[in-house]
C-alpha cells in the first residue's frame, strides 16, 4: 500500500452532505497535525496513497473524494468549484478541530487554496501539488474552451467511460492518456476506486465525463491570485517539471502572492505523484516539516 501505509492503516470516511449526498474516502496517519487532502479532477484520493505515505508520521490525513469521484455520490448537477470548497469547510469544522493543514492536487489544490483564503482561521498550512495555474498573472487568460482547457474538454467528451469487465478496463486504460507514465500501484488503486459497477452490467468510470467537463468549464481563472493574497498560512507548492497545466513561472507567481510560500519542482508531468510515488513521498515529508516550522498554531516562524 505504499510508503508507511498498509491496508489496516486505513479507516473509511463517510461524510453526509445536503440532498442525500455522501462523500467517501479514507483516513490514516500518526502525526500531530490534522490534514485534509483533495484529489485532481477525474481522479481519486486512493490513487495518491503510495505518495501520501510520506505524510504518515507528520499528519493525520483525511482523504476526501469530491462529489462524483471515488465512490462519493454523483450530484444531479454541477454549478461551481465552490461546492467542493463548501464540502471541505463543512468537514473541517464538523469532523475535525481546526486549524488544520490542507493539501490537494490540481483542482483539489485550488479548492484548498480557496478555503484557506475564505477562512484563514481554519487553515494553518498548505501543500499544493501542481495547482491548475495555466498562465502567469500578467498574461492574458484564454477563455475556458480554448487552449489547454479546451483540449482537455474535447478529450474528455470523447473518452470511453464503460467496459464489459475490469480486465477490459485495465487493458483499455493502462499506459494511455493521463495514465501513460503511472506506476502500477497508483494505477491499481485508481481501478479499485475510480471504477464502479454500471447499471447495464460491467464497469464504468465513477466520475462521469459530463461532471469532469463541468469542473473544467467552471475553473476560476485569475481569481486564484486574489485568493493567494488572502492566505495567511505557510505554503509549499510542488510542481511537475513537464507539467502542461502549471509552468514553474506560473507557480512562482502564485507563491509570490502569498506571505510565506516556496516552490519545489519535481521530475514528471502533472501527475508526478502517481509516476514517482517514492520521490513525491520524500518531497511531501519535507514539505510537512517546512510548513510545520511556519505553522502559526505552533507559534514558530521560519
Amino acid at each position: 500500500m505504499g510508503i508507511g501505509l498498509q491496508p489496516e492503516s486505513l479507516a473509511p470516511i463517510e461524510f453526509p452532505r445536503p440532498g442525500g449526498l455522501v462523500l467517501r474516502g479514507a483516513r490514516w496517519g500518526q502525526g500531530a497535525h490534522p490534514l485534509v487532502f483533495t484529489h485532481g479532477n477525474g481522479l481519486t484520493t486512493q490513487s495518491y496513497l503510495p505518495a501520501l505515505g510520506g505524510l504518515f508520521g507528520h499528519a493525520r490525513v483525511h482523504g476526501l473524494n469530491a462529489r462524483g469521484h471515488g465512490g462519493s455520490s454523483v450530484p444531479p448537477a454541477w454549478e461551481s468549484w465552490y461546492e467542493t470548497v463548501a464540502d471541505l469547510r463543512a468537514y473541517v469544522t464538523t469532523a475535525l478541530r481546526p486549524p488544520v493543514w490542507l493539501a490537494g492536487h490540481s483542482f483539489g489544490a485550488l479548492c484548498s487554496l480557496w478555503l484557506a483564503a475564505e477562512a484563514p482561521e481554519l487553515v494553518s498550512g498548505l501543500i499544493l501539488l501542481d495547482p491548475l495555474v495555466p498562465h502567469r498573472r500578467a498574461e492574458p487568460w484564454l477563455p475556458v474552451d480554448e487552449g489547454l482547457s479546451g483540449e482537455l474538454i474535447a478529450r474528455t467528451l470523447k473518452r470511453r467511460d464503460r467496459w464489459p469487465d475490469l480486465v477490459e478496463a485495465r487493458r483499455s486504460l493502462a499506459g494511455k492518456g493521463v495514465f501513460a507514465e503511472w506506476r502500477e500501484e497508483p494505477f491499481e488503486r485508481f481501478l479499485e476506486t475510480g471504477l464502479v459497477p454500471a447499471a447495464e452490467g460491467g464497469v464504468r468510470l465513477a466520475c462521469p465525463p459530463w461532471l469532469e467537463v463541468a469542473i473544467y468549464r467552471s475553473r476560476p481563472g485569475k481569481l486564484l491570485f486574489e485568493w493567494a493574497g488572502r492566505v495567511r498560512a505557510p505554503a509549499v507548492i510542488l510542481g511537475g517539471a513537464r507539467s502542461t497545466v502549471a509552468r514553474e513561472a506560473c507557480l512562482r507567481d502564485l507563491a509570490d502572492a502569498m506571505p510565506l510560500a516556496t516552490v519545489i519542482t519535481l521530475a514528471g508531468t502533472h501527475t508526478f505523484a502517481q509516476e514517482a510515488p517514492e520521490r513525491t513521498a520524500d518531497a511531501l515529508g519535507w514539505a510537512a516539516e517546512l510548513i510545520g516550522r511556519g505553522d502559526p498554531a505552533a507559534g514558530i516562524r521560519l
